[in-house]
């Protein structure tokens, strides 16, 4: 397997974040993981 790269968004640090959208985008990704 190789090395993954995920984005950094240091604003939302201990914060609640709704992530919609599984289909695509960074919402398919928090669904595949």
């Amino acid at each position: 397997m190789g090395t993954f790269n995920y984005p950094h968004y240091p604003d939302l640090k201990d914060r609640t974040v709704l992530i919609t959208g599984g289909g695509s985008g960074i919402g398919a990704a928090f669904v595949e993981a």
